[in-house]
């Protein structure tokens, strides 16, 4: 009898995860286009999650599936309101004491810090594979940000950005314990609807809610709801239940790739060797987590 190999890993995950990285590559330039109609960056962000929150709970709502159990959509509505918020609010204060590309380089640390809290949290420690891979997606993260060489970042900077990484981390950490506990789209929906009761306050705190004016503004903030958070969300969600959290955090990291090649597409961007070389090595770790044993 003829025994057939089976996939070390599940390929329609590996889809959903790179269908996420696709989505969340599209944040710069509507991030950019958002900043060009004069909102601030908390309006931006407010606008995002409250949009997308009203998308996936319409989906829960006509699809009957929004009842949950309640100590599960807890978990999700604090993961959203505690560790999405402040992973968010460590990277951008990161920008204020260090340049994009460096805070950018030092949030792609977080595949590192999910490794690690799953092998002390879970007692998981990660395959020869995933190693190998989460090495090349390190190096490869380090090779696709510029040239800098003659960045001058204060400690604090350095610290933020870390601190974002090792915060979205753990986020991913936790969200790959409760797709375990509940579908996708409802962990998806209760964990943004804590994120945007969390983002809205403090907007409306510190700097007031900007409302856009314009219609080119309001499709600019619907796609970033829709197509930057809402749909790479629930497919990221989607992937860790099927991947698991190391191997969909090192796949997840194509997003930067994705991101170069659409500023090269729609924003006239260059590219050079060393980003073609970092890019490089992001898809080849991708392509050894999908590798037969």
């Amino acid at each position: 009898m003829r025994i057939i190999s089976k996939p070390s890993i599940d390929r329609v995950g590996v889809g959903l995860v790179m269908l996420s990285s696709l989505g969340f590559s599209t944040l710069a330039i509507l991030a950019k286009l958002a900043h060009a109609q004069n909102l601030n960056l908390l309006s931006v962000l407010a606008w995002r999650l409250g949009g997308a929150t009203a998308v996936l709970w319409l989906c829960l709502l006509l699809r009957n599936q929004w009842q949950v159990k309640r100590q599960s959509a807890i978990a999700a509505f604090l993961l959203g309101a505690s560790g999405y918020a402040i992973q968010a609010a460590l990277f951008f204060s990161a920008l204020a004491y260090a340049s994009a590309g460096m805070t950018v380089l030092l949030f792609f640390t977080y595949p590192a810090f999910a490794t690690l809290f799953c092998w002390v949290l879970d007692h998981r420690p990660p395959s020869r594979r995933q190693i190998v891979a989460l090495g090349l997606t390190l190096l490869g993260c380090s090779l696709l940000t510029q040239d800098l060489s003659s960045e001058v970042v204060q400690p604090l900077g350095i610290a933020l950005g870390i601190a974002a990484g090792a915060g979205y981390g753990l986020y991913l950490t936790f969200s790959g314990r409760l797709v375990l506990a509940m579908p996708p789209l409802a962990a998806a929906a209760y964990m943004l609807l804590g994120s945007t009761v969390s983002i809205s306050l403090v907007t409306i705190t510190w700097l007031g809610l900007n409302i856009p004016s314009t219609a080119v503004a309001v499709g600019i903030v619907s796609s970033l709801a829709i197509f930057a958070t809402a749909l790479p969300i629930v497919t990221l969600f989607a992937g860790l239940k099927r991947l698991g959290v190391v191997s969909a955090a090192i796949l997840s990291t194509l997003e930067p790739v994705l991101a170069v090649l659409m500023g090269m597409l729609f924003l006239g961007e260059s590219l050079g060797l060393r980003q073609m070389l970092g890019g490089g090595l992001i898809i080849a770790s991708a392509i050894i987590i999908q590798a037969r044993h």
